[in-house]
């Protein structure tokens, strides 16, 4: 729990505010009630406005709540993230008070909603998705125990946020234990029972019934024992009611037992849509007889007016609804039992989400005025829905690959905004107008669909054999956009199963299809491709960096949309990083980063390659930050037992070991071998990269026989797997280094030639197999053979140079080798390592080793104790007990 202190003083029991709550800066006073009072507050640190809900004391009734329980109730809403809930971002006190800082709305309560006049479809659908929103709460096992029209807001986008999860009673009816609003209150509540997901469901069937009829059932008394009997006797009123099909379903949800209700919200939440379809059926068939004997209907009128607006804006729900969301956990639980149930929550956040967003499209297009380009955008949002509706045909019967995957697969379906950007839409050629054509171009985009079907099922030799052939069907129609759509799946596929040349070529060809098909996004999108692909083949760049102004060209043409522009980015990085331009790759990975900042899967993509570009330039200190940030963002995506979140820890934990973060690093490296070990099995080169780490900081810790096993175990990992000499280079190096600090340098020296040799196969002439080439030549100078390392030095020095954080490692071995023949001009060398060190910030074991190696040499004794001291603490204080940590001591102590 944050500690917040005010710039004023907070009077116990006083209702008064301050300027600021912590960080949280005051604008205005937004309400003030029997609870407490809202504000309005600025914060300064993620530059957005919140709410600021401080509990008046004298109305806080620890005996109902408890402070432990409100705290443990507000992380866990903190949690909890649904478009139809009120985000709480954090939990505070000023005091002994609480305050609760949250998403700011502005809008309208749903009573205020309600009052301004609303159609039966309008009502349930807006209730509908206040349905969902508590829902998602109790699939977390929170319960609102006060829900009512009050508790709701609608934004200025329609949509509903559900508010005050039982973060305190509205109001306290005086019997100890029993809180809620009495009007909308259960039986239990009434009884000092338990309450639970029933509790909240016989609330909002009561807030259904007022919005309905505006009457609530049990009468319209607020309190007393009128109408406790009422509720306990389990009396609906007579009059009024909703309809009899509504009244039926809701009566249910009213029951007195709360074994008799039904199951869950979901349930109940689909019998009331198939109720409104079924009235819309009855109202279509009048409608065609009246236009029938009319013969001239307004644009609205045909579509039954708002009333009907709303009920095709509800189809989406149709298939993604309760009962659709608990076959998706169910599959997913069934695949997948470490990840599946955090998958499933964060995939149906995900299509609550696009769902929220195809019906707003779909209303605003049903009440536009009748125009070539709306028919294009409705034509364009029910392609989306039929992509949608066959994604969720395929989650709700997913295997394990499809899990994975599914984050992606929802983050690949068409945007919603392409649909609404009518420049594009009046650009893009017109659909055919002959039937014949328009049925073979449905059908081929439906086997598009089950082709990538059978891709996120793992079935990838069969989705590109499939995907071959509806590229020749494509080619064979002349459709050029059905072309680049089937090209563009193509292309994805092999790029999946490596052939990169052929993806690169897919690409360019689907590219130039879509612009034939004047679609500017789907070029763009292929385009950044190219750069992608094109740079992880490697080799001679020279016609990928050529096509970069091309894509850049490209995503500006299409508008620059959030998702266009971070591919672009991110394959502009990818391809700087190629060609060791390591500034405009940060550039390029930190503006990626900063556009997906509400999409954590993509935004953990561009943080793992902004911090591994970062290292590349700088070293880790400053990538260590950004490798956190990219482990927290990879666990909020994928969940806590994903192998995407046991990479971003293991590399948390690499920089944590470089920087003499001992204990950290094997805290993150304990979670991320544990994931590893249920996830990947023994072999594998993430298996590799845990293992490896894990012998560097047991070797640290001066344990070698158990690194020398772990080692040997992340060598064994890797023996058939790809990247083989990569991996196998750099296990080896570490296994020699592991062996220098434990000051043998004769089993050292043949895993640094043979790693050395590896790395030249794997990254030729690269910055990370020179530092192991200048790491070999460092054991051959412990070993007096400075004649040999000298050569191997010079060949570094060049590539060197140009990585500051890198360089250190050779300045000492070289003023080592120096000191032998001269040692002024040695002592020198490692005067400018120390003092480059001191520029740079170098990475602990170097820090340490050229202190030494200074301290060692220079005949100012003070100093030189000043730095073996200096050296001794750095390693005491990470927990390292190296043999070096003694020899430090030694010089210390020494007279």
């Amino acid at each position: 729990m944050i500690e917040a202190v005010p710039t004023e003083r907070f009077e116990e029991g006083s209702l008064d505010h301050a300027a600021s709550y912590g960080r949280f800066q005051v604008r205005a006073v937004l309400g003030r009630g029997g609870m407490g009072l809202v504000l309005r507050a600025h914060d300064p640190k993620l530059g957005r406005d919140v709410a600021l809900k401080l509990l008046a004391p004298e109305r806080w009734d620890a005996a109902t709540f408890g402070t432990q329980g409100l705290e443990r109730e507000a992380r866990a809403l903190a949690q909890l993230s649904h478009p139809n809930v009120v985000t709480v971002y954090e939990m505070g006190t000023v005091g002994e008070q609480p305050f609760i800082a949250m998403e700011l709305v502005d809008g309208v309560t749903l009573r205020a909603w309600i009052s301004s006049g609303r159609t039966e479809t309008e009502i349930i659908a807006m209730f509908a998705a206040c349905a969902r929103g508590l829902a998602a709460a109790h699939a977390a096992n929170l319960v609102h125990r006060d829900f009512k029209p009050d508790n709701v807001l609608i934004g200025s986008d329609a949509r509903p946020r559900v508010s005050d999860f039982g973060l305190v009673a509205s109001e306290l009816t005086g019997a100890r234990g029993i809180a809620g609003t009495p009007a909308y209150m259960a039986p239990e509540q009434w009884l000092g029972s338990a309450v639970g997901a029933h509790t909240d469901q016989f609330a909002f069937c009561v807030a259904l019934w007022e919005a309905l009829t505006g009457a609530r059932p049990f009468g319209n008394e607020t309190t007393g024992e009128k109408l406790r009997d009422a509720v306990l006797s389990g009396r609906l009123r007579d009059e009024p009611r909703p309809r009899r099909a509504l009244a039926s379903i809701l009566t249910q949800g009213l029951a007195r037992d709360p074994a008799e209700r039904w199951p869950s919200l979901d349930e109940l939440i689909v019998e009331l849509e198939r109720a409104v379809a079924r009235k819309r059926r009855r109202w279509i068939v009048v409608g065609l007889a009246t236009a029938a004997v009319a013969g001239v209907l307004t644009w609205n009128a045909m579509r039954g007016g708002e009333d009907a607006c709303a009920i095709r804006s509800a189809r989406i729900h149709e298939d993604w609804n309760g009962i659709a969301r608990a076959r998706l956990s169910a599959a997913f639980t069934s695949a997948e039992p470490q990840t599946g149930s955090y998958f499933a929550s964060y995939v149906s956040e995900m299509l609550d989400r696009y769902a929220t967003s195809w019906s707003a499209a779909e209303r605003a297009v049903c009440r536009a005025e009748p125009s070539e380009i709306n028919a294009r955008r409705a034509e364009c949002l029910e392609d989306a829905r039929g992509s949608f509706v066959r994604l969720v045909s395929l989650l709700t019967t997913a295997n394990a690959a499809v899990v994975q995957q599914s984050g992606s697969a929802v983050d690949n379906l068409v945007e919603i905004s392409a649909c609404e950007d009518t420049v594009a839409l009046a650009a893009a050629l017109p659909p055919s107008s002959d039937p014949s054509i328009r049925s073979r171009i449905t059908t081929i985009l439906r086997d598009i669909d089950d082709a990538h079907a059978e891709s996120l099922r793992g079935e990838h030799s069969t989705a590109l054999a499939h995907t071959k052939s509806i590229v020749a069907s494509a080619r064979e129609l002349g459709h050029a956009m059905s072309l680049a759509l089937a090209l563009e799946q193509q292309a994805d596929l092999e790029r999946d199963v490596g052939a990169l040349a052929a993806a690169e070529a897919s690409y360019r060809a689907g590219a130039d299809a879509a612009a034939d098909a004047r679609h500017d996004r789907l070029a763009a999108k292929m385009w950044s491709q190219v750069l992608y692909v094109g740079a992880e083949q490697g080799g001679d760049l020279t016609r990928i960096i050529a096509l970069e102004p091309v894509a850049d060209a490209a995503v500006r043409r299409a508008g620059s949309p959030p998702n266009l522009r971070f591919s672009y980015l991110m394959s502009s990085g990818v391809l700087a990083a190629w060609r060791k331009d390591f500034a405009t790759a940060i550039d390029r990975f930190a503006a990626a980063a900063e556009l997906m900042k509400n999409n954590p899967r993509r935004r953990s993509e561009a943080l793992g390659n902004l911090s591994i570009a970062t290292f590349e330039t700088v070293g880790a200190h400053e990538a260590l930050s950004l490798a956190r940030q990219w482990a927290e963002q990879a666990e909020q995506a994928n969940g806590p037992n994903h192998v995407a979140t046991a990479v971003a820890l293991t590399n948390y934990a690499d920089m944590c070991l470089r920087v003499g973060r001992l204990d950290e690093a094997e805290r993150t490296l304990a979670r991320a071998s544990s994931i590893i070990e249920k996830r990947v099995g023994r072999h594998g080169s993430t298996r590799a990269a845990v293992l490896r780490n894990l012998g560097i900081a047991a070797g640290y810790r001066g344990d070698f026989a158990r690194a020398r096993v772990l080692f040997e175990q992340a060598l064994a990992a890797v023996t058939d797997t790809a990247g083989t000499e990569y991996e196998r280079g750099i296990t080896l190096s570490a296994f020699a280094s592991m062996f220098v600090a434990a000051k043998e340098p004769t089993e050292a020296v043949p895993r640094f030639e043979s790693a050395t040799s590896l790395l030249e196969q794997a990254v030729p002439n690269s910055g990370e197999s020179h530092l192991v080439a200048v790491q070999y030549a460092s054991a051959l100078a412990d070993l007096g053979r400075c004649n040999e390392a000298r050569p191997i030095l010079d060949r570094a020095d060049p590539i060197l140079r140009t990585a500051p954080h890198l360089h250190g490692d050779l300045l000492v071995t070289l003023g080592v080798c120096e000191a032998v023949q001269d040692k002024s001009r040695g002592l020198a060398t490692l005067e400018r390592a120390l003092a480059h060190c001191g520029a740079n910030r170098c990475e602990l074991v170097l820090d340490v080793r050229t202190r030494w190696e200074v301290a060692r040499r220079i005949s100012d004794v003070a100093r030189a104790r000043l730095l073996a001291e200096e050296a001794h603490k750095l390693l005491v204080e990470a927990g390292v007990r190296t043999p070096m940590v003694t020899d430090l001591a030694s010089f210390v102590a020494s007279p």
